[in-house]
């Protein structure tokens, strides 16, 4: 992946990184990778994996969820600062929700990147906030 990256392969990077056997370190790596090689559609699909579905439609759902893969979560890297261009993305939205990130920001828990210096997408979130 690494080499791919630096030779700006964007063959050999996407065969790497949008193989379905590809562990979650290289999904992350290849996330920033592709975005960084304006790949953005790959990196998206990268997201895609990267951060699944863990939320239900009722508790009991959750816990189902998450018996089934106790791994998966809030994914923390929603809120990195490295991830800052897939803020920008409507689809960033639907990864919010699908891991449970909005729900934990609509307790009152705004992450860093609407505190110290509102992105966009803030204004956004602060309405998700309200509708609880």
């Amino acid at each position: 992946m690494l080499s791919a990256f630096n030779a700006r392969d964007l063959v050999r990077l996407r065969a790497v990184c949008l193989d379905p056997k590809a562990d979650f370190l290289a999904r992350n790596y290849c996330l920033t990778a592709l975005h960084r090689l304006n790949d953005h559609d790959s990196a998206l699909q990268v997201a895609d994996h990267l951060f699944p579905r863990v939320v239900g439609a009722t508790p009991k759902e959750d816990e189902a969820i998450w018996l089934d893969d106790p791994s998966g979560g809030l994914e923390p890297m929603l809120s990195a600062p490295t991830a800052a261009w897939l803020r920008l993305d409507p689809k960033f939205l639907v990864f919010a929700e699908r891991t449970g990130a909005i729900r934990y920001w609509r307790a009152d828990r705004l992450p860093d990147f609407c505190r110290k210096r509102p992105e966009p997408i803030c204004s956004t979130l602060i309405k998700f906030g309200r509708r609880s």
